[in-house]
């Protein structure tokens, strides 16, 4: 067995040597580290180089190298939450979506928890048992379909008993500050986090002028911060609206193209969502551009691998 010691926080800014058990398969042995040799941490988590000898000529010369990241093999985990029954403003597509998504998700590998019509409370404590279940190295996906609204330049998702938001200064109390649960993700330290957020459909305030005037306030979403190895996509550009009319009637558009690109095995995600971007923009006349912001930090990130 090859042990492979994860650096401490105070020790992540320098490479640090890796302790090593000497270990032989396939006719090749790991070679325990030496001065300026064997493995090593080259600073980011997960990556080491390293050395072997060929035990059938052990006077061939050795390999080293570089492994990369299998990011099929990790643990691969879903949250996946749609909401219709607004006691304002309902909707209709936001449960095909979940449903949909989940069931594509599972197809691939993930440990989907599929969540529908949620007050604040089930809300809060839904992320709040995701959060918990998150450990070191998972590939963590993130998915919501329904209202969101930005205020003060936080994003709010917004759960199905929205008739208790009286006003802006509610947000803080009965939804969910997106940004906060993402950080809270983040925290846990997984490989990396995809956070999927089809919610820019319009959406006022109570108590609020319905003026366009007020896009900053209260239509679509603001852009948001990415930690290392995060990739957040949105159905539209901050401050734009999604539309729900679809080629299959049964989705939003962003949703129903990522469905269609999803399952595509050895594909990148970045390359995914790439695709998915040019298929909103083609089917709206470019009316409405999914937003990505990506601060991966590793690359041959793939949802579907062929590899076993």
């Amino acid at each position: 067995m090859v042990v492979l010691q994860t650096p401490s926080e105070n020790q992540k800014s320098q490479p640090q040597k890796s302790t090593v058990e000497t270990n032989t398969f396939n006719n090749f042995r790991i070679d325990k580290p030496s001065p300026g040799s064997g493995i090593e941490a080259v600073g980011r988590k997960n990556e080491y180089r390293f050395s072997c000898t060929n035990l059938d000529n052990p006077n061939s010369r050795r390999l080293s190298g570089t492994p990369t990241y299998d990011s099929h093999k990790r643990r691969r985990i879903a949250l996946v939450i749609g909401n219709n029954k607004y006691k304002q403003l309902p909707l209709d597509s936001c449960l095909n979506d979940a449903n949909d998504l989940s069931k594509t998700l599972k197809s691939i590998g993930f440990l989907v928890t599929t969540e529908t019509d949620l007050n604040c409370e089930e809300m809060d404590g839904e992320l709040e048992k995701f959060v918990e279940s998150i450990i070191s190295d998972d590939l963590v996906l993130f998915f919501f379909s329904g209202h969101g609204v930005q205020r003060d330049d936080q994003n709010y998702l917004i759960p199905c008993d929205n008739d208790r938001i009286r006003g802006p200064s509610d947000l803080k109390y009965r939804a969910i500050n997106a940004q906060r649960f993402l950080d809270l993700m983040s925290d846990k330290n997984p490989f990396v986090i995809v956070y999927l957020l089809d919610c820019c459909r319009t959406y006022w305030l109570p108590n609020m002028p319905k003026s366009r005037s007020l896009s900053s306030s209260s239509i679509g979403l603001a852009a948001m911060s990415a930690k290392a190895g995060t990739l957040i996509a949105f159905a539209c550009a901050p401050g734009a609206v999604a539309t729900d009319k679809t080629e299959n009637g049964r989705n939003g558009m962003f949703t129903y193209h990522l469905l269609q690109n999803i399952t595509r095995p050895e594909e990148e995600i970045m390359m995914l969502l790439i695709d998915v971007t040019n298929g909103v923009v083609k089917d709206t006349k470019g009316k409405q551009i999914p937003y990505i912001t990506s601060a991966l930090t590793q690359r041959g990130i793939y949802l579907v691998s062929l590899q076993k």
